[in-house]
């Protein structure tokens, strides 16, 4: 799992969490705020942690929330090759936000458009990794705009 830093002074929760990881080292803290605000800048850290230090021929993210088939997923990218692919559900048309209340709010002078370029959801997506380096490159040399 990869969890964004928490805020000053542990919380009964965080607190949890960090027993968790020294039990089972099965969390990662990245340096981000964790919320839906900081949705897209954690994707990027997550991205640049597993460039750095996977080797594998796909990544696939999925949140917690999802029922995962192993099997058919994996019987799918036997199929594929590992190089420019990517697998997820795309959104083609999602408005942008422009309610302030919404977590993902986006006011015009940050994004001036009535909707968002194509983007893939993040319930479930599997990217080769040399998809995976080409986000994590880009991201480290800034140069990709973030949006909420």
């Amino acid at each position: 799992f990869f969890l964004g830093e928490g805020s000053a002074g542990a919380s009964a929760e965080e607190r949890r969490m960090r027993q968790e990881l020294d039990e089972h080292n099965d969390l990662v803290f990245l340096p981000v705020t964790e919320g839906y605000r900081m949705n897209s800048r954690k994707g990027l850290l997550f991205l640049e942690w597993i460039a750095e230090r996977a080797e594998a021929e796909f990544l696939l993210k999925t949140d917690d929330d999802v029922y995962l088939r192993p099997a058919p997923v994996l019987r799918q990218l036997q199929k594929r090759i590992p190089a420019q692919y990517a697998w997820a559900i795309f959104d083609y048309i999602s408005p942008v936000p422009r309610d302030e209340d919404d977590n993902f709010y986006n006011a015009e002078e940050d994004f001036p458009f009535p909707v968002f370029p194509p983007y893939p959801r993040g319930v479930v997506r599997v990217l080769s990794m040399d998809v995976v380096r080409l986000l994590a490159k880009a991201s480290q040399e800034g140069r990709l705009r973030m949006i909420y």
